[in-house]
């Protein structure tokens, strides 16, 4: 199980069972596919092409998010995420064929393994209301971040978590005693309200008692910063930017063409200027200046319209631009800014002066977020979208200290993998 300093990754929306039910889909297709051999063909490479079809399509549909537990709360949204997966794995499928002619298994195959494998995952999401009642917890002490835990396992049951009793802290010759009765009653998992002697921690461990301290679980299970917990913010290091500027300058060079074509699709539909600039606050409360193509008429009688945030189907918007929006490639010029050291590819989203002033003023600890390099992609942006309102922003906010808690070269390439997914899904910060 991979970690990150510390973090299992599993926790980090991504439950147990979703791996299982990912396996079993893929063995689903390496078994359909199987039941089709005919005698002429070579066993072992037979199953070997099985194999790596089933484990492309398993890797395409996960892309597309439908192993997610969540997804089954969305029928529409479920079969939208169906046909994007299904057309990716159609399409690596044809491309490995065209490559290596030999993996071909015929489209009586391709249609029956699918049907078989979906069919798989349509049972995951039939077996996922029983799967999560397995995953008893009791609250164990009294502590100001039970009721931000216990909201957020109410409105994530796909998590698969669910608080089943809440316990006084008892005196230390009690524990084992509370422990039966709290098993009595189907919990398995003790979170606490403060941290427990090693040695009585052992002793539990040895009974059967899985215990979590109340922080660390409510950021493992949610993605989340807790509210309660001290933050440490991490040493920025020498290597993160030369490697950060390294990949931007790589990237400027590739899509150079890109840029000019884009460029020029904005100056016909808008006209000039092409790029759109704005003072941004940075790293320790430094502004900067950012870079994005325009995707917004000039608005020179709102006094506002420099800073004001932009909302889901602004008007404001260009006919060309939302369509550069919805694809994020209107923040291509950003390589810039990461180049200059402005920026990082991953970290917190920069926001204009005004509107980083208004909310430093009314979220406390929002000014933490300045201690690290702000980034083109970060773990608020693939969580969240458009923030309309202060609690929006302070859910985002959690994310953005969890991150900064957290960060690691682990945690920022499972960002920058899920983040496509994210831009092609039209979810996540705009």
């Amino acid at each position: 199980m991979a970690a990150i300093d510390g973090l299992t990754l599993s926790a980090i929306g991504r439950p147990y069972r979703e791996r299982g039910f990912r396996l079993l889909a893929w063995l689903a297709w390496i078994a359909l596919w199987g039941v089709s051999l005919s005698p002429q063909e070579n066993l072992w490479a037979a199953w070997g092409r099985f194999a790596l079809l089933g484990g492309l399509s398993v890797m395409a549909l996960s892309w597309a998010d439908l192993y997610s537990m969540l997804a089954r709360r969305d029928w529409r949204r479920m079969l939208e995420r169906l046909l994007l997966g299904m057309g990716a794995a159609w399409w690596l499928w044809s491309g490995l064929e065209l490559i290596w002619p030999a993996l071909c298994l015929g489209r009586g195959r391709m249609l029956a393994g699918a049907a078989m494998g979906l069919a798989a995952m349509m049972g995951m999401h039939g077996l996922a209301g029983w799967g999560g009642q397995r995953r008893k917890l009791a609250l164990v002490g009294e502590s100001a971040l039970w009721p931000a835990l216990e909201r957020e396992l109410a409105g994530h049951a796909e998590w698969g978590w669910r608080v089943v009793a809440r316990a006084s802290w008892p005196a230390a010759q009690e524990w084992l005693r509370l422990w039966r009765q709290l098993a009595g009653a189907g919990a398995r998992h003790l979170v606490l309200a403060q941290p427990l002697p090693e040695a009585l921690r052992a002793e539990l461990t040895a009974a059967g008692a899985r215990v979590h301290p109340a922080g660390e679980f409510f950021e493992q299970v949610t993605g989340k910063a807790a509210p309660t917990r001290v933050l440490l913010l991490p040493a920025r290091r020498r290597w993160r930017r030369w490697r950060d500027a390294a990949l931007a300058a790589l990237a400027l060079v590739l899509l150079a063409p890109l840029l000019a074509l884009v460029a020029a699709l904005v100056g016909l539909d808008a006209g000039r200027p092409i790029l759109f600039r704005q003072r941004r606050v940075g790293e320790r409360g430094r502004v900067f200046v950012l870079y994005k193509f325009r995707t917004m008429r000039r608005s020179p009688g709102d006094p506002e319209a420099g800073w004001r945030p932009a909302v889901k189907n602004d008007p404001r918007c260009t006919r060309l631009g939302r369509w550069l929006r919805r694809c994020r490639l209107d923040e291509l010029p950003q390589l810039w800014n990461i180049l200059r050291g402005e920026m990082s590819w991953v970290g917190p989203r920069p926001f204009a002066e005004e509107q980083e002033r208004r909310l430093a003023a009314r979220l406390p600890g929002y000014r933490l977020r300045w201690q690290v390099p702000p980034g083109a992609t970060g773990w608020a942006q693939i969580h969240r979208g458009y923030c309309h309102s202060l609690d929006d922003n302070r859910e985002k906010l959690a994310y953005d200290l969890f991150y900064i808690r957290h960060a690691s070269w682990r945690l920022d390439l499972l960002i920058l993998l899920r983040t496509p997914r994210v831009l092609l899904l039209s979810r996540g910060g705009q």
